[in-house]
């Protein structure tokens, strides 16, 4: 039989978890809304708590399915704001770093759940220099957003069967450099200007005429003269596939909201993947669906 071996990420070898007893260990139990309720909620969440010196060590999971969600080293007087070591479990990867103040800082690395890695991230380390960039440039409050740091150095992303997707340069937050390559490992010839880091999913063909083509109205709904605005959203994932349909606002009337589900449903299929760093990505998708006689 063909032994065959497991890659573990170097990484999570030094990553330090105490050792969580159930004297010491605090459960705390959270809504789908991130409130603190008295017992377990399917929806919801729930975390580990134990002290760890002089700060805190906490293990996060979901309430429906105990997945892990992230791990790692908080202030003591203030359980919001990580500080130290930290484990990220993300859809399809799991990432890990180090937090200092609330920061990601330092080299920050990604891996699939093949075991190959997905990125390479380098943040600014110091929290002074992080702290300065934001007060005297808005346009960086973006990156602490959605990225939780600043980009500075080299950052090299991957794709799952190891081929490199792109290679970024920064300075203080700010590109400066870029290399892709396509999936099949050959570099693009890309300019700078021409680049974009992140992309919105593309819907092959006309959206709009797409939607008068295939939308349903309701028998009952037109007979009554209902008419109104449904708006849909929904997640184009890696492969373009449409998902999480749901209803953000409702157009007053139950029967629009469903063909204007229903519509919305017929569109998976059409759609290129939303791309992040030259990379396929789930992408949340806001549409309005209009009922008017």
């Amino acid at each position: 039989m063909k032994i065959r071996k497991v890659i573990i990420p170097l990484l999570l070898l030094f990553f330090y978890t105490p050792h969580l007893s159930a004297q010491d260990t605090v459960l705390t139990f959270y809504d789908k809304k991130g409130e603190i309720v008295k017992k377990r909620k399917k929806d919801g969440h729930y975390t580990k708590t134990v002290l760890a010196g002089e700060k805190k060590y906490i293990e996060s999971f979901s309430s429906g399915d105990d997945k892990p969600l992230k791990k790692g080293f908080y202030k003591t007087d203030n359980d919001t704001i990580a500080d130290g070591p930290f484990v990220i479990y993300e859809r399809g990867f799991i990432s890990e770093g180090i937090y200092q103040n609330n920061y990601k800082t330092g080299i920050w690395k990604a891996f699939y759940d093949n075991g190959q890695q997905r990125y390479e991230i380098s943040f600014l380390s110091s929290t002074d220099s992080i702290e300065h960039l934001i007060k005297t440039d808005s346009s960086l409050h973006y990156l602490i957003r959605n990225e939780g740091g600043i980009y500075d150095g080299i950052c090299k992303w991957y794709r799952r069967n190891g081929r490199a997707a792109a290679e970024e340069s920064y300075k203080n937050g700010k590109l400066f450099a870029v290399s892709l390559w396509d999936t099949a490992g050959e570099k693009l010839d890309i300019s700078l200007s021409e680049y974009g880091i992140q992309r919105m999913p593309l819907f092959q063909g006309s959206l709009p005429l797409f939607l008068k083509k295939n939308l349903v109205y309701p028998h009952k709904a037109a007979e009554e003269k209902k008419q109104g605005q449904a708006i849909i959203t929904f997640v184009v994932d890696e492969n373009g596939r449409v998902s999480d349909i749901d209803i953000k606002k409702s157009s007053g009337n139950w029967e629009l909201d469903n063909a204007a589900m229903g519509v919305v449903e017929k569109t998976d299929g059409w759609w290129l993947p939303g791309t992040q760093h030259n990379l396929p990505v789930p992408v949340y998708y806001l549409l309005p669906v209009t009922f008017k006689l």
